[in-house]
């Protein structure tokens, strides 16, 4: 009963779909993290979905492209972007690490978080163009369930990692969290790793690469720089996971055009 309560709880944190969730209660929040891979994977349904009906109509790639792009911050509210702009405008002021801690609570935006996020924007908008630009609807699969895996990858680094404090949403959607919940998580990162190999193996592999070297980066990024994990560097983990995926993809798609 507590993971049913669980994934309505998660629903209703991690995603912008009405769910009445009134009655759940904090303690309900302690499963949550095993449920972050169901809003990738109502994201991915999404995009098939409306992939279905573009088909071959003669619709502009730039309106496609634009409509794949906008699923995701629909869908979640765009808070791990949030988390990104906060860790970067974080790691932009070279404080120590108990000041950068307390920027990531402030609600101001800085100057280098925007550029970050324009740069990050530039990425998705030149790989959803190879993505939504060609006719391999395979890619475009693979595209809709990475969201599924990153955000399995982001769970278990979640639960895996040092938190960098005894408090906050991160912490209190891990602090119950048990050996089963992170056995969970795991069959679900490869449980939509084999599902995108499976699709195609080549390219699949390249985005599960791109993104394990990524997961490297990411905790010597959050020890050295906060000492541990935290709500907003999980955004900062979906958000540019995301991206390194989509650029893999992109990348690949291009190499087998070429061919």
């Amino acid at each position: 009963m507590s993971y049913i309560k669980g994934l309505v709880y998660a629903m209703s944190l991690y995603t912008r779909i009405p769910i009445p969730a009134s009655r759940l209660e904090r303690e309900d929040g302690k499963k949550a993290i095993v449920f972050l891979p169901a809003a990738g994977a109502v994201i991915g349904i999404l995009i098939y979905v409306i992939s279905m009906v573009f088909g071959n109509n003669v619709i502009p790639v730039l309106f496609k492209l634009s409509v794949y792009i906008l699923i995701p911050l629909l869908v979640t509210g765009g808070f791990h972007v949030d988390g990104f702009m906060d860790v970067v405008d974080a790691r932009s002021s070279y404080k120590s690490r108990e000041e950068k801690l307390t920027i990531l609570k402030d609600p101001h935006i800085g100057s280098f978080a925007v550029i970050r996020l324009a740069m990050v924007g530039l990425c998705w908008l030149g790989g959803m163009g190879v993505i939504a630009g060609y006719a391999n609807k395979d890619y475009l699969k693979l595209y809709a369930i990475s969201f599924f895996t990153v955000r399995a990858a982001c769970g278990i680094m979640s639960l895996c990692l040092r938190r960098a404090k005894k408090d906050g949403m991160l912490y209190s959607e891990t602090e119950g969290a048990d050996n089963v919940d992170k056995v969970i998580l795991i069959f679900e990162l490869i449980a939509g790793a084999l599902l995108m190999i499976m699709i195609k193996p080549v390219a699949a592999l390249a985005a599960v690469a791109m993104l394990a070297l990524f997961s490297a980066c990411y905790r010597k990024l959050c020890y050295n720089e906060f000492g541990g994990v935290t709500g907003d560097t999980a955004g900062y983990y979906i958000t540019v996971g995301e991206t390194v995926t989509l650029m893999a993809l992109a990348l690949a798609e291009i190499i087998e055009a070429a061919q």
